[in-house]
């Protein structure tokens, strides 16, 4: 097998580019798990403010109700470059799943790569274009209807007196 002039074959970019998306996604959702983290005590009871509305009658504010839940989710990628194909191999690729006894098997070409210059030819041979493109995603479902029911539960209730009011 010859050596690949400079290690990078298309797959890899492409595997290179998926990884980015799945990473941005992980991303969207550590976030979720850190906001309730982050608004709940450790035994799952929200983390309150009590705010005095009147000189007898407070409410006790879950502070998760309080916050915006969006997050930034990737939308689309554009990649404009131009590649040098400097090696061409044939590879014989085996799968998991098999047709009979045997394992079923497949040639491809596996393409080593360098950068090439974009548009002009003074430019930097290891360029590229990189447009990415994010859009405001709402919270997941099960968050807004957890926002949604401390929402509704909220009761002013008389501070003299320990009882809720209407």
């Amino acid at each position: 097998m010859a050596k690949r002039q400079n290690g990078l074959t298309l797959s890899d970019m492409v595997r290179g580019i998926q990884y980015c998306v799945n990473s941005s996604a992980e991303i969207a959702e550590q976030h979720y798990v850190k906001t309730l983290e982050k608004f709940f005590h450790p035994d799952g009871t929200p983390i309150t403010q009590k705010i005095r509305l009147n000189h007898d009658v407070q409410l006790d504010l879950p502070l998760i109700c309080m916050s915006s839940h969006s997050c930034l989710d990737f939308e689309e990628m554009r990649i404009k470059t131009q590649l040098k194909i400097s090696d061409v191999q044939q590879k014989t690729v085996e799968t998991d799943f098999s047709y009979g006894a045997e394992n079923y098997e497949f040639t491809r070409g596996s393409l080593s790569v360098s950068l090439g210059d974009i548009q002009n030819r003074n430019r930097e041979n290891s360029l590229a274009e990189i447009e990415m493109v994010f859009k405001r995603k709402d919270p997941p479902e099960a968050l807004s209807r957890l926002i949604d029911h401390l929402n509704n539960m909220l009761q002013l209730k008389n501070i003299y007196k320990g009882e809720e009011s209407a």
